[in-house]
């Protein structure tokens, strides 16, 4: 989900996986086609495109936030997937003083609310230091239908 220029997409690419990678950003997508590999590069708004029938072993969301899809984000997925997601959290401006449009941004545990129907491996809610610090919640969740 919106890929950019494909780091993620790449990766699971090396690892194996058949990928594709949806981005509006139609520069970002012409500039991933070019790298080529087992990845189909896809210019759309991902709020507006259906996702294909076959369902996914993984889906990887990172940085990027769109409530629309939450719920289709669960239902796209393989018995057994895998959803790896990972966007800002409202501390990023309450905490770290950083700008962002305020409703690209989760509240506290919205990230387990919305993916309530999953089987939740991993959660962390953090302000993260470093080099960019940031405020993040991530999951890693399996489809639930098949535990």
């Amino acid at each position: 989900m919106a890929c950019g220029r494909g780091r993620n997409a790449h990766f699971l690419a090396e690892l194996g996986f058949e990928v594709d990678a949806i981005d509006v950003d139609q520069a970002a997508v012409d500039e991933l086609r070019r790298t080529g590999g087992a990845i189909t590069a896809i210019a759309a708004d991902v709020t507006l495109t259906r996702f294909p029938r076959e369902p996914y072993d993984v889906i990887v969301n990172v940085n990027f936030l769109a409530r629309s899809i939450l719920s289709r984000l669960s239902a796209a997925l393989a018995a057994d997937g895998l959803l790896v997601f990972e966007t800002f959290t409202r501390d990023h401006v309450d905490v770290l003083g950083q700008r962002m449009n305020r409703s690209y941004l989760l509240e506290p545990n919205e990230l387990l609310r919305a993916f309530a129907d999953l089987r939740v491996l991993h959660y962390r809610e953090a302000v993260l230091d470093g080099e960019r610090p940031r405020a993040v919640a991530g999951l890693v969740a399996r489809n639930a239908a098949a535990v």
